[in-house]
C-alpha cells in the first residue's frame, strides 16, 4: 500500500535526516514570525480602511432608508464618499498577497526542497500561477460575507450561507490540487499542474486512503498536544513545537513520497 510505504519512508527521514529537519524546523518558524511581523503594518492599515468602509456604508444606508431606496452594493463600494475607502482596501489588500507570495515562495519554497528536493525557481512559478485564482476567490468569498452583513442589516434577516459556502469548497479544491503539483514538482511546473490534476482525479482510489491516514495522525497528534496542555500548559507548549515543526518536515516527504509513486505508475 503506497501510503504506508511513505509513511514509513517518512518517519525514516527524521532519523537518517537530522539536520534537514532541523533546518525545516527553523524556515517554518522563521516563516511564521516573519509573516506576523512584516504583515502587521499592511494589516492594520487594512482593518483601518475596512472600518472606515463600514461606518460610510451605514451612512449611506441610513440616508438611503430616508428616502425608500435600497442601494447595490457596487452602488455602496462606489459611491464617492466610499470610493477611497474601496480603493485603499484593495491596495492593502494588494500588498499583502505580493508579501505572502513572497514569504511562502522563499520560506515554504526552501522547506519543500528540504523535504523532497523541489526546485526553487520552479515552486516560486507555481505559486505565482495558483495564487492568482485562489486570491481572486477569497476576495470573492470577503465580498459575498460583506454583502450578506449588509443584507441582515437592511432587512433584519440572515442571509443565505450557500454561495459563501459554495465558493469555499472551490478554494479548497483549488488548494487540494496546488498541494499535489507542489509535491510532484521536478523539472516544470506546468507539469506539475498538469499532473496534479490527473492524478487528484484519476487516482482517488490511492490519494483518499492516504489523505485519511495523514489526517487520523494529525488528528491524534493533536489531540495528544491539546491533553497534554490541559495538565501543564508549560509541558504541552514545548510537546507542541517538538511534535508540530518535526511534523510539517513528515508530511511534505509523506506528500511527495506518495504523489511519486503514483506519477511513476502512470507512465510505467
Amino acid at each position: 500500500m503506497i501510503a504506508l510505504t511513505a509513511a514509513k519512508h517518512a518517519l525514516t527521514a527524521l532519523w537518517t535526516r537530522p539536520l534537514h529537519v532541523l533546518l525545516s524546523c527553523v524556515v517554518d518558524i522563521a516563516f511564521l514570525f516573519l509573516y506576523g511581523f512584516i504583515t502587521q503594518f499592511p494589516r492594520e492599515q487594512l482593518f483601518i480602511a475596512a472600518g472606515n468602509l463600514t461606518q460610510t456604508f451605514s451612512t449611506l444606508l441610513s440616508a438611503a432608508a430616508a428616502t425608500y431606496t435600497t442601494p447595490s452594493l457596487m452602488q455602496l463600494f462606489f459611491d464617492k464618499t466610499a470610493l477611497p475607502f474601496t480603493l485603499m482596501i484593495l491596495f492593502w489588500i494588494v500588498i499583502l498577497l505580493l508579501i505572502v507570495y513572497a514569504l511562502y515562495s522563499v520560506f515554504q519554497g526552501f522547506a519543500w526542497k528540504l523535504a523532497a528536493g523541489t526546485p526553487l525557481g520552479q515552486f516560486a512559478k507555481l505559486c505565482a500561477a495558483w495564487f492568482v485564482p485562489i486570491s481572486i476567490l477569497n476576495l470573492v468569498v470577503t465580498v459575498i460575507d460583506l454583502r450578506a452583513i449588509l443584507v441582515q442589516q437592511v432587512t433584519e434577516q440572515a442571509a443565505s450561507t450557500v454561495p459563501h459556502t459554495i465558493f469555499i469548497i472551490i478554494i479548497a479544491i483549488i488548494v487540494y490540487f496546488f498541494i499535489l503539483a507542489t509535491a510532484i514538482i521536478k523539472d516544470s511546473w506546468k507539469h506539475a499542474s498538469k499532473m496534479a490534476f490527473v492524478l487528484g482525479t484519476r487516482k482517488l482510489d490511492t490519494l483518499i486512503p492516504a489523505a485519511a491516514l495523514l489526517v487520523g495522525t494529525v488528528l491524534v497528534v493533536n489531540a495528544l498536544i491539546m491533553w497534554t496542555f490541559v495538565q501543564n500548559s508549560i509541558a504541552g507548549s514545548i510537546l507542541g513545537i517538538l511534535l508540530v515543526f518535526p511534523g510539517l518536515f513528515v508530511i511534505r516527504v509523506y506528500i511527495a513520497r506518495v504523489m511519486e509513486a503514483l506519477h511513476a505508475r502512470q507512465h510505467a
